[in-house]
């Protein structure tokens, strides 16, 4: 009956393995609960970081507070426990026990384990590189018999799956961090801009997009999350490059982009621009399809005319210039506000017409308003 207990036991020591992946708050039980499993008065899961020298310590318990938080101070990579496992193979349980007289002769127990009246231990490396290095223990009292092959069999049964939970927990937090990233930089553009599936389900909005959504004049979530726009026009043909125009000319390396108007309440037009991608958003089995870029051409354009000396070459002078232009100024009001001969204007705008190859002002005027008008970072 008692082999059927620890079987029990161990299944369901296992599960909470898997429990504490997204729930940091349940390594505390885990840790308690295997270390009652093993017969031991106190344990932890420790994570040395060897590159800025810190220590997560999950689910401690046993020890005394004022030694648990000397502990990271005082014998970052000096545990010879720690030290000895890893040299040994990972998930693997071993009792950690040196000639007598060594160890006692270690800082390690003469400063922290002896106070605390604690002695034997048995542990397992987890995870070593030079990045890191992952080791679970648990320590029985001083008055205890050491650890024995039957406790460590038990902690063998384990070990893997805590291994892996280690593992898993590590990447969900990599990813987590990357999908955070991911939304700062989405949140640099002053536009709103939605990520969507091959069916025009929201996967990632940036908070100007989610102000959008939120206003609802324009843009709504209806039925599976789907992104729906309030102008049946505009709906409809979101719909058509969603399943038909945009795939077909990514696959025949055809125009890869679309952009139609989207009309709101009271005549106001924004411009939408829809283009396929392929990124699979970090901490979700979601898949962005395509990004949806939603422009408000009446807006003022950005001061910043970086994106103009960029695009075609311009001067410092040039690109002030073809920004003023974009916002409206004629020649000769632009001419009086910078204190420069009319001469020297039309010189410029010469050069900008040779540099774009486009010589009606007009045109000029509409092609740099709508280049500052999109969303910069």
């Amino acid at each position: 009956m008692k082999s059927l207990d620890d079987e029990n036991q161990i299944l369901d020591l296992i599960d909470m393995c898997y429990q504490s992946v997204d729930r940091k708050d349940v390594w505390k039980d885990l840790i308690y609960k295997t270390a009652n499993f093993v017969g031991a008065d106190a344990g932890d899961l420790t994570i040395e970081n060897h590159v800025d020298e810190l220590i997560d310590v999950y689910g401690s318990f046993g020890f005394d507070p004022y030694y648990r938080e000397n502990y990271d101070e005082a014998f970052f990579g000096k545990n010879p426990w720690i030290l000895q496992c890893s040299k040994l193979p990972t998930c693997r349980a071993f009792n950690s026990e040196f000639e007598p007289r060594d160890f006692e002769k270690t800082a390690f127990f003469a400063e922290w384990l002896k106070p605390q009246g604690l002695r034997h231990g048995l542990g397992s490396t987890l995870e070593h590189s030079p990045l890191k290095t992952v080791h679970l223990g648990f320590i029985r009292n001083a008055r205890r018999a050491q650890f024995g092959e039957s406790e460590a069999a038990k902690l063998d049964r384990l070990l893997p799956h805590f291994g892996r939970a280690v593992q898993l927990a590590d990447r969900l937090g990599k990813a987590g961090l990357e999908k955070d990233n991911l939304k700062t930089v989405l949140n640099r553009f002053v536009a709103p801009i939605l990520l969507t599936d091959e069916l025009g389900g929201l996967v990632l909005p940036n908070s100007a997009a989610e102000r959008l959504l939120s206003d609802g004049e324009f843009v709504r979530l209806v039925r599976r999350n789907r992104v729906s726009f309030t102008d049946q026009s505009a709906d409809e043909t979101f719909r058509h490059h969603l399943s038909i125009d945009l795939k077909q000319r990514a696959t025949d390396g055809g125009e890869s982009s679309h952009q139609f108007p989207l009309r709101g309440a009271e005549e106001n037009i924004l411009i939408v621009t829809m283009a396929p991608v392929r990124m699979q958003i970090p901490a979700s089995s979601a898949i962005a399809h395509f990004i949806v870029v939603i422009n408000d051409p009446t807006g003022a354009p950005t001061a910043d005319s970086s994106l103009l000396r960029k695009v075609y070459s311009l001067t410092d002078a040039e690109s002030s210039l073809a920004s003023a232009l974009a916002g409206g100024a004629d020649l000769a009001a632009y001419s009086i506000a910078n204190g420069i001969r009319i001469g020297t204007v039309r010189w410029h705008l010469k050069n900008i017409q040779s540099k774009t190859g486009i010589h009606r002002l007009d045109r000029l005027m509409a092609l740099f308003k709508s280049i500052l008008c999109r969303p910069l970072i």
